[in-house]
């Protein structure tokens, strides 16, 4: 895996990039999340939240555990059977990218909070309905929302997903 050091805006150098190319992704059964992403024991892990939700907090936590995929931007993209995630050159906080990518295990959307836990999401609607939020969209149109809602609905079927209540320390890495 190739780690570099994203000092890119974008990679067209275009501002507008992630909006070119998230309605490539729909086509392809992906889209762009604002979110984080690591690779921890051969697994993704997708950390969503709005911008100071921690999503940058959480891989400076687990750095020494695994490999960084980017900080701000990643891509979710259905393959065969499986989503994957894939690292961006879109970074946030930390400058440090990959082009590498994992099985997707989970997706944590960050909530602070003044202890750790996890809580499962089981409500298909409440999943889509938070992960819409945080998908970046291109210039709207009818079938990318349709493809963008399937896509969204089968990982809400296929994926784990948990509000992820946390705190800034190490105890976090034992829940």
């Amino acid at each position: 895996y190739i780690h570099k050091i994203g000092n890119w805006g974008s990679l067209t150098t275009l501002p507008s990039d992630q909006i070119v190319l998230s309605r490539i992704l729909a086509d392809r059964g992906g889209c762009f999340f604002h979110s984080a992403g690591i690779v921890l024991n051969g697994h993704g892990i997708l950390f969503v939240g709005p911008s100071r939700a921690g999503k940058s907090t959480m891989l400076k936590i687990l750095k020494n555990y695994g490999e960084i995929l980017c900080d701000d931007r990643m891509i979710v993209q259905q393959k065969a059977n499986e989503f994957q995630i894939h690292g961006t050159w879109s970074h946030g906080e930390i400058p440090i990218v990959s082009n590498a990518s994992a099985p997707l295990k989970a997706i944590l959307i960050l909530e602070k909070s003044t202890v750790n836990r996890l809580v499962r999401i089981a409500d298909k609607k409440q999943i889509i309905h938070k992960l819409l939020f945080r998908v970046v969209r291109p210039f709207l149109t009818a079938d990318w929302w349709e493809k963008t809602i399937t896509l969204l609905s089968l990982l809400a079927d296929r994926i784990p997903v948990y509000r992820f209540y946390f705190t800034k320390d190490l105890s976090l890495i034992h829940i």
